[in-house]
């Protein structure tokens, strides 16, 4: 048996060093190289200096690698993507951000991030979907490269040591799924596998909820109020961006309809469903779920007509991304893209065979001339983004102005314009962008700085509206309150504003601020000030120190 694993390895080996060659190995560099900027692409020069980083440079690569293998094929040379060394490649970009994000839990190193360990991603999502993605083919390179054994095996130590400092409890769920179903492919124990992958899957899964009990309750007050969003688009959804443009007001909808304390005090500002699953219905409606179906059963068919090793890495890995999608946002992270496309290469490259021929080699070259000018509007828009971060830092508002067709349909863009105009006294120009930004997005923010725009220009009424609008879509914030507070005081409207007072002075405190500390003294001095408090609102509770 030892021999005959030899001379596989030896089989293998020799057909990666003849892939490898001088003529085929800049094939492998440009792939490698598109997943290497999908997973260490940042800049400080950027408003958003991991994600829009990542964004337009990995689009970029794409383009360039579009290009070059259109072109090869248009001009009659042949490609050669070796699967090995591609998983070799994924194997160590995976080992290197996982020794990354190490580096930043241990505390005798710096990192500017609001999460402990994030590698190089804002958050620990990102790095959870790219080591968990990564880890099948840290498995296959062990088992396929007998040379390499070593090596690897310290690769997947370090990958699974990485995912357990994220404290990721879907991405611990995951690795742990992965590495059980190794050791049961190692000693060839098939009989009930899925079972018992599939009990230890729902024991952690138990665990990890009582772990952090709040964080699972808080989605579940997501999903309950995205599920009442996708009752009333049932079959073509909100289009592209549908969640972030609706849900807060759905949100604010359930809230007040329940009235429960304990989601009040849980729910906050959301753009992500966390569930990738429900989003997909959500934006697209049943469409969208008939071509992921579609897609689902395409590559099961393509799967079980030849299974091999690579196949298997591959299947897990789409599996390990289709589970984190249940809990968290991995397709906001271009490598999660790519991971899959590469995936899904791996299991019907030998269903489908494209013959090459002159009709085909000129569909090649008009993709390659048309990779051109898309490049060119990626350029124009990275550009773009740069320009924002100077406006932002020199608060340019000649800048912002040039840069509004260029961003015009950017809700992040027109939120922060809406925000620099009121700051510079442009209250009109402001209320302008901010409404053109309320098309786009429902936000706490947004709802809050329309409410503060309203008053600035004296619409009381409007700006009464807003502030209830913000403080229902996030009930535990004080900041809402409080304007309304100062609102009703502009108004003359004193004993409304001393309920608001009351009401915030006896609110919960989900997390302590300086801000919100300042909040509360300042209405017990106005009650105190105005009201005898112990015999007329024996509901006040004085503060705590």
């Amino acid at each position: 048996m030892d021999s005959s694993a030899s001379l596989i390895s030896k089989r293998e080996y020799s057909f990666l060093k003849r892939d490898l060659r001088n003529d085929h190995i800049f094939d492998h560099v440009i792939v490698a190289l598109v997943f290497i900027v999908a997973v260490f692409a940042y800049s400080t020069e950027l408003i958003d200096k991991y994600s829009t980083a990542k964004y337009y440079f990995t689009q970029l690569f794409v383009l360039m690698s579009i290009f070059i293998f259109s072109i090869k094929i248009a001009f009659k040379k042949n490609i050669v993507i070796n699967d090995l060394a591609i998983s070799v490649a994924i194997t160590v970009i995976c080992s290197v951000e996982a020794i990354y994000s190490i580096f930043q839990w241990i505390p005798l190193f710096s990192f500017e991030n609001l999460y402990p360990v994030t590698g190089h991603f804002d958050n620990p999502a990102g790095l959870i979907a790219c080591l968990c993605a990564g880890l099948p083919f840290a498995l296959y390179v062990r088992e396929k490269y007998m040379g390499c054994r070593f090596l690897s095996a310290v690769c997947i130590v370090v990958i699974f040591s990485a995912i357990i400092l994220s404290s990721s409890r879907t991405g611990i769920i995951v690795a742990m799924g992965i590495i059980v179903n190794s050791i049961l492919d190692i000693y060839h124990i098939k009989r009930c596998k899925w079972v018992t992958i599939f009990i230890i899957i729902i024991s952690f899964v138990v665990i990890g909820y009582y772990i952090r009990p709040q964080s699972a309750d808080g989605r579940m007050l997501i999903w309950r109020s995205a599920l009442n969003m996708a009752a009333d688009a049932p079959l073509v959804g909100y289009g592209l961006n549908g969640f972030s443009k609706l849900y807060m007001d759905y949100q604010a909808s359930f809230l007040s309809n329940i009235n429960n304390e304990a989601y009040n005090i849980l729910a906050d500002n959301t753009i992500f469903p966390f569930n990738e699953y429900l989003n997909l219905y959500i934006c697209f409606g049943v469409p969208g779920y008939i071509l992921l179906v579609t897609i689902i059963v395409f590559i099961g068919f393509a799967y079980k007509r030849s299974i091999s090793k690579e196949k298997k890495a591959a299947l897990s890995s789409l599996l390990c991304i289709g589970f984190i999608s249940l809990f968290s946002y991995p397709f906001k992270y271009p490598f999660t893209y790519l991971i899959c496309i590469f995936n899904i290469y791996l299991i019907v490259k030998n269903l489908v065979k494209i013959r090459i021929n002159s009709g085909v080699r000129l569909l090649f070259l008009s993709v390659a001339i048309s990779c051109i000018p898309l490049s060119y509007i990626v350029v124009n828009k990275l550009d773009g983004e740069y320009r924002w971060k100077q406006a932002y830092n020199c608060k340019d508002m000649e800048q912002y102005k040039l840069l509004l067709p260029l961003f015009e349909d950017n809700p992040s863009f027109l939120y922060n314009y809406s925000v620099e105009l009121y700051q510079n006294q442009q209250i009109d120009k402001s209320l302008e962008i901010a409404l053109l930004c309320r098309n786009m997005l429902a936000s706490y923010d947004l709802e809050l700085l329309l409410g503060d725009i309203y008053f600035r220009k004296r619409e009381y009424n409007l700006s009464e509206k807003y502030y209830i609008q913000a403080s229902k879509m996030c009930p535990c914030r004080f900041m809402p309150l409080n304007q309304l507070y100062d609102l009703y005081k502009s108004m003359g409207i004193d004993e409304r504003a001393l309920e608001i007072a009351i009401e915030i002075v006896n609110k919960p405190i989900k997390v302590k601020s300086r801000t919100i500390t300042q909040i509360r003294y300042k209405m017990l001095h106005a009650l105190e000030h105005e009201l005898d408090v112990n015999r007329k609102f024996k509901k006040v509770v004085p503060m705590k120190n």
